[in-house]
């Protein structure tokens, strides 16, 4: 499960105002998943500050990169987003 959230914690000042911002980043097997979706939303709402919820659309981006016939590369899960995927 750690490997399929990502957590970024932001803080800056707007208009003087400081602000703390959790981004929480899911990605396409948290979303298939049930139990690791409902562990991730659950994460999600003791998040007491602001904060954003995020999915990646990999699974959907590898579709319509073998679509557009240009081979996805994935070095230990991650996608290299070389410059034909980054059109996608």
């Amino acid at each position: 499960m750690q490997n399929l959230i990502k957590f970024i914690l932001l803080h800056f000042n707007f208009y003087g105002i400081f602000m703390k911002i959790t981004i929480l980043k899911i990605g396409g097997n948290v979303i298939d998943d049930t139990e690791n979706l409902h562990h991730a939303l659950d994460l999600f709402s003791q998040i007491t500050d602001y904060k954003i919820l995020v999915h990646g659309g990999g699974k959907l981006a590898t579709q319509l990169a073998e679509r557009l016939n240009i081979k996805t590369q994935m070095i230990d899960g991650r996608r290299v987003t070389d410059a034909d995927t980054l059109q996608v």
